[in-house]
C-alpha cells in the first residue's frame, strides 16, 4: 500500500489523525482539474453537478446511509455543525450533551446555544477500568428528559477511545433528543453503521482519514432536518439550478433532503475532484482491512511497552487506526519530543498522551522507532 503515497525514506508518520499524507491518485485528480480550469471553455454545466453527485453517492456508501440525497458537501466540520445550529431553538433548561475535552467544533456551536452554561453537559472520561464501555455508559446515564442534544464523536480524537453510538442513538430516540455526529476521527478508517446508529446527522472533515484535500468534507442529515433551513442560500441548492439559463427566475423552492444544506461552489472543479478519487481509495481499501493492518503492525510495540509501564487502553476500547499512550511518570517531554524529531518520527502530543495514528502506509518498522524512543527516552 505504500506505492499509494510519496512518504520519503526515513520518515516514519504515525500521525494522520492531523492530516493524511495525500496520496499519489488524488494528487494527480487535482493536477488534471487544475488543467480543466486553465481551459474554462472545457468545464461543462454537467460538471458543476455530475462530480458532486458521485461524491455524494460515495460518502453515503462509506457510512451506509442509504440515500445519498441526503448527503451535503460541505467545506469544514464548523459548517456543518452550523446548519444544525441554525435549526434548532433550546428553551431554558434544555440541556446538550458532550464528551469531556470534545473537539471544539462539536462544542462551540452548542455553547452559543444555550441560555445556561451549566446546561452544557460534560460526561467526564473514565481514569480506569474499560474506558470505552464505561464512558458510553456514561453517556447514556446522562440523558434524561431535559436532554435536547447529544453531540458526539466516534471516536476521541485526542485517545481514540470509542463510544458506542447504536446504544446511545436508542437512548436519544427513547427521550427525544437530536443526535448529532462529528465523525472525522473514524469515518473512512474504522466501519460506521448509520442504518444502526441512526444520528440525525453526521458530520466529517476530508483530509483526516478520507484522504482528500484541506478544505471539504461531506455531511449527512436525516430526516428530521427536511423541513429545515440551510444557514446559507445559494443558487445551486435550489430546485431546478441546472437550468442555467433560468436563474434568473427566482426560485423558492429548496432542493430536498441534505442537499439544501450543501455550501455555496460546492462543485469546485479542483476539490471535488480529488475527493471523489479519495473516496474511491477508500472504499476500495476497505475500513476493515485498514483496521486489521494498523493491529497487526502496532500489536507488538503495543505490549512492550504496557510491560514497560506505559498505558494504552486493551484493544477495542479505542480504534486500531488512532490510540493514546499515556505517559510513564518522570519521562521528560520536552526531550522526547525533541528526540522523535531527530528520529523523524510524527505523532501529537495530547495532553499526557502520545497520540499514535497509522494507516495503511504504515510498518513495523515504524512501531519499531517508537517503541525505541520511549524505552529510552
Amino acid at each position: 500500500m505504500q506505492d499509494h503515497f510519496e512518504l520519503e525514506r526515513g520518515i516514519h508518520y504515525l500521525n494522520c489523525a492531523y492530516m493524511s499524507p495525500l496520496p499519489k491518485e488524488v494528487r494527480e485528480a487535482g493536477y488534471e482539474s487544475i488543467e480543466r480550469k486553465v481551459r474554462p471553455y472545457s468545464v461543462g454545466v454537467e460538471e458543476f453537478f455530475d462530480p458532486v453527485a458521485d461524491v455524494r453517492r460515495l460518502f453515503a456508501r462509506l457510512i451506509n446511509a442509504g440515500d445519498p440525497d441526503r448527503i451535503a458537501i460541505i467545506p469544514s466540520v464548523s459548517y456543518g455543525m452550523a446548519n444544525v445550529a441554525a435549526n434548532i431553538t433550546l428553551a431554558r433548561g434544555d440541556k446538550v450533551l458532550i464528551l469531556e475535552d470534545q473537539f471544539p467544533s462539536n462544542v462551540y456551536p452548542w455553547m452559543e446555544l444555550l441560555h445556561d452554561p451549566e446546561d452544557l453537559v460534560i460526561i467526564p472520561k473514565p481514569s480506569s477500568g474499560n474506558i470505552s464501555e464505561a464512558w458510553t455508559d456514561r453517556v447514556i446515564d446522562g440523558i434524561d428528559h431535559r436532554t435536547r442534544m447529544v453531540a458526539l464523536p466516534n471516536v476521541h480524537w485526542a485517545c481514540g477511545t470509542r463510544i458506542d453510538l447504536a446504544a446511545i442513538g436508542a437512548r436519544c430516540r427513547e427521550v427525544g433528543a437530536l443526535f448529532i455526529i462529528d465523525g472525522t476521527q473514524s469515518i473512512g478508517a474504522m466501519e460506521f453503521e448509520q442504518e444502526k446508529v441512526q444520528a440525525d446527522a453526521v458530520v466529517s472533515a476530508g483530509y483526516k482519514w478520507l484522504m482528500g484535500p484541506y478544505g471539504i468534507g461531506a455531511a449527512y442529515y436525516g430526516p428530521w432536518f427536511d423541513d429545515k433551513r440551510p444557514m446559507e442560500h445559494n443558487w445551486i441548492n435550489r430546485i431546478n439550478s441546472e437550468d442555467f439559463k433560468g436563474l434568473v427566475h427566482y426560485q423558492p423552492e429548496l432542493r430536498p433532503k441534505g442537499l439544501k444544506f450543501a455550501m455555496g461552489e460546492q462543485s469546485n472543479f479542483i476539490l471535488i475532484a480529488m475527493f471523489r478519487k479519495a473516496l474511491e481509495l477508500v472504499l476500495g481499501w476497505g475500513t476493515k482491512r485498514i483496521q486489521a493492518h494498523c493491529r497487526e503492525i502496532s500489536g507488538p510495540t503495543i505490549s512492550v511497552l504496557r510491560e514497560a509501564g506505559f498505558h494504552i487502553p486493551a484493544s477495542g476500547q479505542t480504534g486500531s487506526h488512532l490510540f493514546g499512550i499515556g505517559l510513564t511518570r518522570g519521562l521528560d517531554l520536552e526531550r522526547l519530543k525533541n528526540v522523535m524529531a531527530g528520529q523523524n518520527l510524527f505523532v501529537s502530543f495530547r495532553g499526557n498522551q502520545v497520540r499514535v495514528s497509522p494507516h495503511l502506509y504504515n510498518t513495523h518498522d515504524d512501531f519499531e522507532v517508537l517503541k525505541e524512543v520511549l524505552l529510552h527516552c
